[in-house]
Parts: C-alpha cells; structure tokens; sequence
C-alpha cells in the first residue's frame, strides 16, 4: 500500500498533487499538499491546490433502518453548505401493493451542515434511496450527495 506523501518525500510536488487529484486520491492529494507547504509555505500553487482540495471535502449521507423507521444522516463540508441556496434530502420508497409498484417521494430542508432525520419506515417488503442536493443558479436542482440504497 503506498503511504501518504511527508515533508521527507522528495516526490512531492505540483505534478503528483495533481495526479492524485485526477485519480480521486484525495487524502493523499492533501498530504502532497501539506508537504509541500511544509517546504515552502507561500508556494503558490501548493496555496492554490489546498484551495480546490478545501472544495473537494467529500459530502455524504447515509441511511440505516430499525424497526419503525428509516434515517437518514448526512455530513457536508460547510463550505460547500454555504455556496448553495436552501439544500433538502429527498427520499423515495418503492413497495409492492396489489396492483403494482408504488412510490412515495419527500423532501426535508437541512438546517445545517450536519444532521439526521427519522422518517416512519414502511411495513412489508420496500427499498429505499436518499439524495443530498439543493437549487444551482438557474434554479435547478443538483445532487450533491446520494446514499447507498437499501431494501428490506
């Protein structure tokens, strides 16, 4: 396994910040980074790179289940909280009925950068999908986020 990138790496540099970037090693891309400002800590393009590293922080949400409900919970860097408008979870629930499939679909505001929702979980047989996203300039919805579906 390859370690992190250290102030004694001697590799560390622009070109392989980049190329971790590119391959979506982006731990690793941080400590290239760190590396070199440990070096140099006004190297410019290392100052820049944190910068869209910073914009990078992964955002996620996850859904886990009990006997009465379903949550779900989310992280998101709050940098990329305060770059959106209102940002909402949206939730979709497919079930068998008699007839056919159904499909119910909500949608919760996020106060905050960080939270969880409980919503009742449906009796029977049912999957789920969960999605993070809010309105982009033109007022369309983006994803940020979707979660690992589940079904039960």
């Amino acid at each position: 396994m390859m370690s992190d990138a250290s102030s004694e790496d001697p590799l560390a540099s622009p070109t392989l910040a980049l190329l971790y970037m590119a391959q979506g090693h982006l731990r690793r891309a941080r400590a290239t980074v760190d590396a070199m400002l440990e070096e140099d800590p006004a190297c410019g393009q290392a100052l820049a790179m944190r910068a869209r590293l910073h914009a990078r922080a992964p955002a996620h949400i996850t859904l886990s289940r009990s006997a009465t409900a379903i949550t779900a919970r989310w992280v998101l860097p709050r940098s990329r909280f305060e770059g959106w408008g209102p940002l909402h979870i949206l939730i979709a629930t497919w079930a068998p009925n008699e007839c056919a499939t159904s499909v119910r679909f909500t949608s919760h505001r996020c106060a905050s950068a960080r939270g969880s929702i409980a919503l009742p979980r449906r009796s029977g047989p049912a999957s789920t999908a969960v999605c993070l996203g809010g309105l982009d300039t033109d007022g369309h919805f983006v994803p940020i986020t979707v979660g690992v579906p589940m079904s039960w």
